[in-house]
């Protein structure tokens, strides 16, 4: 009895290692950041292979060659790998598909996980070497072979220089030096190079990447200049242009307000002239007047025509890109025919408050406008056949609404659009221009077309007239 059990007992040990020796191995068994060769081995023939990425947000920085399907069922196969990233606990499923049918799995698990660090630089100038302390810790044990930096301008100092053992529990320090040639924003990586206690396929060690980061400014006594913005890797980038009359479309105003302390001044078709000043940020006055040419003073030579208007803008970045304001002009525009000498034929006092929203970038930017005239009518009637001379004085207030924009297309290049509406003027006007302009001028040159007639009124014999404007802002 006693030896047949011995005998049972022995044919199920040998059976249960003989299953064993039949399950797939690999060797190595941790992968390692950088380049990998895995050997995977089975008595049962290898019919195919495949990988399976634990964790998906993994997948990117792994990359597989010679997996899938195997000819000629082969007792050991390699498969090659490359891992991208060394703080990441990557875990590959490796599953192998032998020659009897069965189908193994085996993990295999990036060996150990770093945390990587980013050395802030000092401020230096061209030609100025600055140093900053490294440094390599770890939890276990490693052999250190080596440490490079493939950027040229940056040198490694050493008290005890590489290969060496880092033990348990201590750090390593050593220092990085950096000295530019020419100033801009510099990042480069500092790559330590660990020994691999498995090593594979001829690869003995991995890297493990901190990066250095450093601002190179130019030297002081050959360049006037204050500061250098963190956020560019160019020293010399070229001059950037912006519109500076972005507080309108063509002629009327939208929501935008120039910055405090701006000046500016301008002239619409010659005889138009217009003048602003921010007093703050948010508030903008100006003024505007249409002077009659001299021959025409006091009527005796023609029709005079002649108007001004002061106003006030008042206006705020609501959030992003979208701007509101809100203003009000206050004017007076007058009209006296030559052949009533000693009166003035008509007169119109206009107080207008107005509303804009406006939404875009200095270089593409839509406005709405909307508000309320309230108008005065001021006009004399020479042999009226009821009144006969007599000076008639009526209000005659209306709404109104204008919709403008522009856009850049080229660096110093928009085009600008506006379209406005009032229900007393016999017209809706539609202007629109080719403006150039540089930071401190923009010229517009376009067409204004009025042949959109309401009120039933007659066309007008020019309806399409040039527009050129002229803006400086100082």
């Amino acid at each position: 009895m006693r030896l047949l059990f011995a005998l049972i007992s022995m044919l199920f040990f040998a059976g249960f290692a003989s299953l064993r020796a039949q399950r797939p191995t690999i060797s190595p068994s941790v992968i390692y950041p950088g380049e990998n060769v895995l050997t995977i081995s089975t008595l049962s023939g290898i019919r195919g292979i495949r990988v399976r990425i634990h964790n998906p947000r993994h997948a990117p920085f792994v990359q597989l060659r010679k997996t899938g399907i195997i000819d000629g069922c082969p007792t050991a196969r390699e498969i090659e790998m490359r891992i991208e990233v060394a703080s990441e606990p990557v875990l590959l499923r490796v599953y192998v598909e032998t020659c009897d049918g069965r189908i193994d799995s085996v993990n295999v698990r990036l060996n150990d996980t770093w945390n990587l660090d980013e050395v802030p630089f000092p401020d230096a100038e061209v030609g100025e070497e600055v140093c900053r302390p490294f440094r390599i810790y770890t939890g276990r044990g490693v052999y250190l072979d080596s440490i490079s930096i493939p950027e040229p301008q940056a040198s490694l100092r050493f008290s005890f220089p590489p290969p060496l053992r880092i033990e348990v529990g201590t750090t390593y320090r050593y220092n990085v030096c950096f000295k530019a040639d020419k100033p801009g924003i510099y990042k480069f990586p500092v790559i330590t190079w660990i020994q691999r206690r498995q090593p594979s396929g001829g690869y003995t060690n991995y890297p493990v990447t901190d990066t250095g980061v450093i601002r190179v400014l130019p030297k002081r006594n050959t360049v006037d200049l204050t500061d250098i913005p963190f956020d560019t890797m160019s020293h010399n980038n070229p001059v950037s242009v912006t519109d500076p009359t972005t507080f309108r479309s063509v002629a009327i105003p939208n929501a935008m307000i120039p910055p405090k302390g701006k000046f500016f001044v301008g002239s619409y078709d010659l005889l138009g002239l217009t003048g602003g000043y921010s007093v703050a940020d948010e508030l903008l006055v100006f003024a505007g007047v249409a002077a009659p040419l001299p021959d025409d003073w006091g009527g005796v030579n023609g029709d005079l025509f002649g108007a001004w208007s002061l106003g006030a803008k008042l206006g705020t970045q609501l959030f992003g890109k979208l701007n509101l304001a809100a203003g009000c002009h206050f004017g007076q525009s007058t009209l006296d025919k030559e052949f009533t000498p000693d009166q003035v034929d008509s007169r119109i006092i206009v107080t207008v408050p107005y509303a804009a929203i406006s939404y875009g970038t200095d270089d593409a930017r839509v406005s709405i406008i909307g508000g309320y005239a309230f108008k005065q009518h001021k006009r004399w009637f020479e042999d009226h056949p009821t009144w006969g001379d007599t000076l008639d004085v009526f209000n005659k207030d209306v709404e109104f609404g204008a919709f403008g924009g522009d856009y850049r297309f080229a660096k110093h290049w928009k085009v600008a659009g506006e379209v406005a509406y009032m229900k007393t003027v016999d017209v809706v006007p539609i202007i629109t221009t080719i403006r150039y302009f540089t930071n401190r001028f923009a010229i517009d040159v376009g067409a204004g077309y009025a042949g959109i007639i309401l009120n039933d009124a007659d066309m007008p014999p020019f309806p399409i007239l040039p527009i050129i404007s002229g803006v400086f802002v100082f």
